[in-house]
Order: C-alpha cells, then structure tokens, then sequence
C-alpha cells in the first residue's frame, strides 16, 4: 500500500466508481440543513395562517372539559389520544416536507447512490491506530472547524437577534393566546431569515469543499497507477488470446471441411 504522501496524482474513472459503489459520495451536510431550514421555514410562513387556526382550534378543544369526563379516567385518556393525533396531523405534513427538501438537497450535492456495501462491516476500520489518523486528517479537521464556526455564527445571530427585540417577546405576555402566537411568528421571521442567509453561505462554500475533500482522499500513487494500468492490460492480453483461440478453432474447422470434400 502507497503511503498517503504519494499519492499526488488525480483518481481515475475506474476509481471514482469503485468509491461510488462503496457509498463514498462527496455530500454536503450544510446544504441539507439549509433545505431544511430555509425550505421549512419558507413552509411554514406559507401555512401560518392555517397552522393559526389549527393550533387555536387544538387548544380550545384540548382546553374544554365538562364534569362527567372529568370523573371518567378512560373518557381523559380518549381525549389525550385525540389530541396527539390532532397535533400529529399538523405537524405531520410539515415534517414530510422537511424530509422531501433534505433529501433532494443531498441528491443535487451527490446524485443518486444506492449501494448496501457501507452497512457490511469493516474490520480495518476497527484498528485504533487508523482511526487516530483519519481523525486529525486534515479533511476530519477541517470539516470540524468549519462546523464549530458555524455553530458559533448562528449562536451569535441567534442571541443577538433575541437580545434585540426581547421587547416584542415580552409584549406577547399581555396578548390574548392567538394574537400572541401571530406577533412571535412575526418576531421571529427575520431571525430565521438572517439564519438560513448564515446557511446559504456555508452550504455555497461546503458543496465544493467536500467534493475538494473526496478528490483529496480518492488520489492515486504512481504504483497505483501502474498496478490499474496492469490489471487493464491484463484483462486486454485475455481477451485478445480468447480471440486468438476461437480464430484458431475456426481455422482448424474449415481445414477439415476442405480436406473432407476433397476426398
């Protein structure tokens, strides 16, 4: 096996699609999570209006009791268990839709694979000594860092936003429940927006980044090169005296159909 400071050269095809079918597919994280959260939230200031009314119908129904179901234990349970599926039925479409974004975010940053090889286990994977290496690898490092920065972008944007018009949060106190939830949606409309920009940001520059990082770990030695370029010639040099043997059997048929009508 080459050592790592070898391999300078560019992967092959016939690499490239070895990694493929082991499931080694350059994907962004960070564009996922911005499908998630910009597409969301774009779905749920969509549907505020209906999320309003349902979430209002929810509480008043949920909050409604009479005395005879009050004194039946399974007349309560009855109704805990109208009221999650209730509450399932809103937030159910919602999460399907995060769902559908996060994974078209993942086929338009990798395309689509589908390969069982990952879920086989890898016994050289479980060697400690490797796993140290590949964890201060420079892409491991790498997309550590890049994670952390935005972990602490986001935390600065969200805290500030928050600071800034804790006012208008604590004016949603002395509002009735639905103008409340209405004034905090909007409140929090241009927080969100501010966080899905930190997130179309880094999913800009995570998208060639890790197609960077999979370049970097699919590259070739030159005896890599060689032993691939062998394995092709081999395969040709086979081929070609399979070639050469059925003509042969050809030639030594039609001989003896000569030599048979001759006689």
């Amino acid at each position: 096996m080459a050592d790592s400071q070898d391999r300078n050269l560019p992967a092959s095809e016939r690499k490239k699609k070895r990694a493929r079918e082991d499931g080694q597919v350059a994907r962004s994280r960070d564009l996922g999570h911005l499908a998630m959260v910009g597409g969301g939230g774009a779905v749920l200031l969509a549907t505020t209006p209906w999320l309003l009314d349902a979430t209002r119908r929810l509480l008043t129904t949920g909050l409604r009791f009479n005395v005879a179901d009050t004194q039946r234990p399974e007349a309560m349970l009855q109704r805990l268990g109208d009221l999650t599926l209730a509450f399932l039925g809103i937030l159910g479409p919602m999460g399907g839709v995060a769902l559908l974004l996060t994974v078209a975010a993942s086929l338009a940053s990798g395309g689509w694979n589908f390969t069982l090889k990952p879920l086989f286990p890898k016994f050289e994977s479980m060697n400690p000594i490797t796993g140290l290496g590949r964890m201060f690898s420079g892409d491991h490092l790498g997309n550590l860092l890049k994670s952390c920065l935005l972990a602490l972008v986001l935390g600065v944007i969200g805290s500030s936003y928050l600071y800034t018009h804790l006012a208008e949060f604590h004016d949603a106190l002395t509002m009735s429940l639905p103008v409340a939830l209405s004034h905090t949606g909007q409140a929090l409309v241009t927080g969100v927006g501010l966080m899905v920009l930190a997130l179309l940001v880094s999913a800009v520059a995570d998208v060639p980044l890790q197609r960077l990082f999979m370049a970097r770990r699919l590259k070739m030695s030159v005896q890599e090169y060689k032993q691939e370029h062998k394995e092709a010639e081999g395969n040709a040099e086979v081929k070609a005296k399979v070639k050469a043997r059925m003509r042969e059997m050809i030639g030594r048929a039609s001989c003896r159909e000569r030599v048979s009508l001759n006689v």
